[in-house]
């Protein structure tokens, strides 16, 4: 019997051969799939891409291989086959059907195929030969090819139909600028709204029309009309959820805040006034401070004039008539008085108050006067502001890449900050609010 390992530079030769013929026949089978695909891309009834057909074609090719390469090849068929390209008159055949038989005439027919094997080369036997499924293939590809090129070329477009195209694939450069704008590549469909997911799906198609430029300029256009409005539309109601996630996270700070007031004493403190800007904070405290200051002088004016009064009253040889006057005044005046010193006693307490709002307020300076907490902080604002924006008019200030930097920032702020520090909780709503919010 032969050696299988003898075999085995032919069997090689022969998947190689096969694999050959198993790619040229997936690239025909992949072609013909072409034509139809393109044909129907050329009705506008689905579309095809130059990048679909290439991986139609290397798909097709690969599986192809794959079929013809895995067919088993045995000794006794590779034995038959080198029999007749070889014209060895069955010699190597009848010895691998033979077998293990144990006799004399075995053995030496055995060592006679043996020998006629060993002067036979592979690439001699097997060579690589253009066939008619190659041919095929190649055709096939050249008529997809010839299709597709038709299909997107101005040569046979009027002017007026080549200047509409135009216009439309500048179109579809905007519908593209406004998909990215909204979407990511990488964009997480189950933490993306149904609304979202159906308007990206939406946008692409209309992209797609655009690029073929396969529709009717003005319902082309109108359609892109209604999906920038319904972008807009979505992004003023994204706008909405992120300003509540943004509540959420201040309410959040506000409780933290008066956790934090309460062990200093200082839990009265008006949070309202505590949370104001600096300029803001400065003029109401001026006003408080001028309220009081002015309803103190009316106060003492008053009782200086009602004191006046009384002492006018007090003296001898008036008439009934200029008594019954000054009585009058008096009495007047002593309303007067009561409610300037209601009023001082308001503003007094208003005073008290900002008093108060502004100890508090430096007690969490001393709390939040670190470089990192005042990023923190100004971010925050630039985040509110632009949902403020687009929760009115659809456009954010915020662009995308904008977005993302400030999630990466805050990423790392998270990082520094220790794990009972309160103030982590309240930056984890707001990355939260700035992942799920809007961009232009």
């Amino acid at each position: 019997m032969i050696a299988t390992k003898k075999f085995q530079p032919f069997r090689k030769r022969i998947k190689l051969l096969r694999a050959i013929e198993g790619i040229f026949g997936g690239i025909l089978v992949g072609s013909i799939i072409g034509i139809v695909w393109s044909v129907l891309d050329w009705r506008g009834i689905v579309y095809f891409e130059w990048t679909q057909f290439g991986i139609l074609l290397v798909g097709s090719a690969f599986v192809g291989a794959v079929i013809r390469v895995a067919q088993k090849v045995d000794d006794l068929s590779i034995a038959r086959s080198l029999d007749r390209r070889a014209k060895l008159k069955d010699r190597l055949g009848t010895t691998a059907e033979l077998g293990h038989e144990d006799s004399v005439f075995s053995e030496l027919q055995a060592q006679d195929a043996s020998d006629h094997l060993s002067a036979l080369k592979p690439g001699a036997l097997y060579p690589i030969t253009f066939k008619r499924i190659h041919l095929l293939a190649m055709a096939g590809i050249v008529v997809v090819a010839g299709i597709l090129f038709l299909a997107n070329s101005k040569l046979f477009l009027s002017t007026e139909t080549v200047v509409a195209k135009e216009s439309m694939q500048k179109e579809s450069k905007r519908l593209e600028e406004l998909r990215k704008a909204i979407f990511d590549d990488a964009t997480d469909k189950k933490s993306t709204s149904p609304e979202l997911l159906a308007l990206q799906k939406d946008l692409l198609k209309l992209q797609k029309d655009f690029d073929k430029a396969r529709i009717d300029p003005k319902e082309a256009m109108i359609r892109a009309d209604e999906l920038a409005k319904k972008a807009n539309e979505l992004a003023k109601q994204s706008a909405v959820q992120e300003l509540d996630k943004l509540k959420d996270s201040e309410s959040m700070l506000e409780k933290m805040q008066k956790e934090e007031l309460k062990k200093a004493g200082l839990e009265k403190a008006d949070m309202s006034s505590v949370n104001m800007e600096d300029s803001e904070f400065s003029k109401k405290m001026d006003s408080a401070q001028q309220k009081s200051n002015d309803a103190q002088s009316k106060a003492s004016e008053l009782k200086s004039k009602l004191d006046s009064l009384k002492s006018q009253l007090g003296k001898a040889g008036l008439d009934d008539k200029a008594k019954k006057e000054l009585q009058d005044q008096v009495n007047q005046t002593q309303k007067e008085l009561e409610n300037a010193m209601k009023g001082a006693g308001q503003a007094k307490k208003d005073l008290d108050a900002m008093q108060l709002s502004k100890e508090a307020r430096e007690y969490l300076k001393k709390i939040y006067d670190d470089p990192l907490w005042q990023k923190i902080l100004e971010k925050a604002k630039k985040i509110k502001a632009s949902a403020e924006q687009a929760a009115k008019t659809g456009q954010p200030k915020l662009t995308k890449e904008e977005r993302q930097a400030l999630q990466k920032e805050f990423e790392e702020f998270l990082k520094k900050l220790q794990d009972d520090d309160f103030r982590k909780a309240y930056l984890q709503k707001l990355l939260d609010s700035l992942k799920d919010g809007c961009s232009t």
